[in-house]
Formats: C-alpha cells, structure tokens, sequence
C-alpha cells in the first residue's frame, strides 16, 4: 500500500507546479514516470494480469489476435528478450504520456485533471485493463481533433482500435454530433436525447448488441460482448460511488453549462459527457458495459476545469491563486483518498500487498 500513498502523495505535491512557468513540465514529466512505475513495475493487476503474463511467455495461448496492435507490441517486446514488467512499464510510459500532452497542451489546469483521473480511472484502466489504457487517452485526442481535424481524429480513433475494439463505441455518437453540430437552435439536441433516452429504456443492452450485431459488417460487437452478457450473474449493481461521481460533477457544470456551451468548440465534451450518463444508468447492471461508458465520463477532464476556471474568474484577482491552491490540495487529498478506498475494496484488498515486481520475494 505504501507505494500508492507515496506516489500518490508525490504527484499531489507535483500537481502544484501548474502554478511555475518554469516548473509545470517538469512537473508533467515527473508525473509521467512516477505513474508509469505504478503500473508498469506492479506484481498484480487483477485475474487477468496472469494470463497476459502467461501469454507474454508463450504459455498460453495468444487470444489478442483481433487487437493486433497490442499483440504486435507484445510479441515484439517478448521476441527481444525483455521482461514482462519491462513491456508492461513501456506500454504504461506511452499510455500516460499520451493522456498527460492531452492535459498539458488542452485543458486550463492540467494537474487539476490528472489529480481526478488518478482518483477516477487509473487503477482500473491502467493497473487491472492492460489493453484499454491506451485507448483511454488516444479517445481524448479523438474527441478534440474532431471538429478540427477529422482524418486524424479517425487515424487515433482506429489505432485505438487495433488495442481495444471498445473504443469505436465513439465513432457513432461522432457521426450524431456531426449531424446536429449542423443545425440550429435546441430542438434538435433535445430530440436526440430524447429518442436515445427511449431506446435504452425500451431495449436492453443484450436486444441492443444483437439486434446491431445482425448488420453487415458489426457482427463483431456480438462476438466481443454477447459471452460476457449471457453468462453475467445477475448480482452484479453499480457501485454508489459512481452514482456520487455523477452527481457532484452536475452540481460542478450544471451552474456554468450556458457559458461552456457558448463555446462552439466545447460542446463536443457536454455532448458526450450527457450521452455518458444516459449511458451509465442504461448499462448499471452490466459490468463489462462500464468499460464503454468510461470513454464518455472521460469528458469530465475537460469540463471541470473549465467550469473551475469559469468560477474562478468571478473571484477578485488577488484571491484567486490562494483559492487555487487550496483547491488543488482538497483534490489532492481527495485523489489520496479514492486510491486508499479502490484498493480496499479490489480483489478482497489484494492491492495492500502490491510492490514492485523486481522487490517480489
């Protein structure tokens, strides 16, 4: 446990240098590496991390065939000889990195959103789903290069693609966006909430998956998802910190939504974030379906800081560092605090013993 609390701790201390020219990349590298031991230099990661382990040394058959990139990945690294861990940390250095340039270069407080994907995301996406990491910080790349550059957008969208399949969950509320982007007024934004809200209330995600499985060409989504979804026992529910999650976050937006949506460049982000959340209630007895969602939650990095610095601006000038920087120690704490609760609730608290691999007696 004591290597989450210190690396944990150290990239809250990190966090500050948002407020240093001279100091926020250095800041930003520190933050990548130390994640990237974190999940990349671990003895553990859930039921999975010993068959990916198994795989990587050729005891047991590689199923990955239909994700090639990460399979190319793998065999390479395999090939020349280096550790599992040693690939796994590469993997998790690109996967981090790739997220954190997002932050550094897209949102206002960079730090700010690295400190709640860390409390939100980081220990299921890159301790436990070792395909998915990346494909959680290429879709922010999607999701931005969109409304500017749509070829790249679907280049990172397929590379993502070729790691884990469920990224392409995004291309056809893309198209959804692309078409009402295009007209004018509320109206229509709300008929397609509206029509969505029905059809998840009228089918359930195993009609959905078969019914859009019988088009040409889809019939992979059944193949992927229709074995996880038959044989789910049922028990499974949402955890309530998800349903808490949500709620704070619309009491965050909801107050500046008029502001964040005057930009025509951020709706993108309010639009998928609201279809998330259609999403989130549709899929709350599914949980493999929680990995879809995710792509949609992710909107949250954007738009918080963005209603934070909304707020912000509304505090006279010489008050708002110090307000800053007691908000970045409150979601510091509050991220040290999320990775204490998700570890203890994981696996039976399996995660309190993790150590580094090299360190593993």
């Amino acid at each position: 446990m004591i290597y989450f609390l210190a690396i944990y701790s150290a990239a809250a201390a990190l966090s500050f240098t948002d407020f240093s020219p001279k100091l926020r990349r250095v800041g930003a590298f520190f933050c990548i590496i130390l994640l990237a031991m974190l999940a990349g230099w671990r003895n553990m990661g859930g039921r999975d991390f010993y068959i990916y382990q198994d795989i990587y040394y050729g005891l047991q058959l590689n199923y990955m065939s239909s994700e090639a990139g990460y399979a190319l990945l793998n065999n390479l690294f395999s090939f020349l000889g280096f550790s599992f861990n040693g690939f796994l940390f590469f993997y998790s250095l690109i996967s981090i990195a790739v997220l954190v340039a997002f932050l550094e270069r897209h949102v206002k407080y960079p730090k700010f959103a690295l400190l709640f994907y860390m409390a939100c995301y980081f220990f299921f996406y890159n301790m436990v789903l070792n395909r998915q990491m990346l494909c959680m910080s290429l879709a922010l790349w999607v999701v931005y290069f969109w409304d500017k550059n749509k070829p790249l957008s679907l280049i990172w969208l397929f590379t993502g693609f070729f790691f884990h399949q469920s990224i392409i969950v995004l291309l056809p509320f893309l198209f959804a966006y692309e078409v009402l982007k295009r007209t004018k007024g509320i109206k229509c934004w709300a008929a397609f909430f509206i029509l969505f809200i029905a059809v998840t209330a009228a089918l359930s995600p195993l009609q959905f998956i078969s019914l859009v499985s019988s088009v040409p060409g889809l019939s992979f989504i059944s193949g992927r998802t229709l074995g996880y979804l038959e044989h789910a026992s049922g028990t499974y529910s949402l955890n309530v910190v998800e349903y808490i999650k949500m709620a704070a976050a619309l009491m965050i937006i909801l107050p500046f939504i008029k502001r964040i949506w005057a930009s025509r460049e951020n709706r993108i982000w309010l639009f998928l974030y609201f279809s998330g959340v259609i999403l989130l209630f549709w899929t709350r007895n599914v949980e493999i379906l929680f990995r879809i969602f995710v792509y949609f939650d992710l909107s949250l990095l954007v738009l918080i800081p963005l209603a934070l610095n909304i707020f912000i601006l509304r505090i006279p000038k010489v008050q708002r560092k110090s307000l800053l920087v007691l908000i970045y120690g409150f979601i510091g704490l509050l991220t040290i605090g999320a990775i204490l609760y998700r570890t203890a609730k994981f696996g039976d608290g399996a995660f309190w013993s993790y150590q580094f691999y090299f360190l593993d007696i």
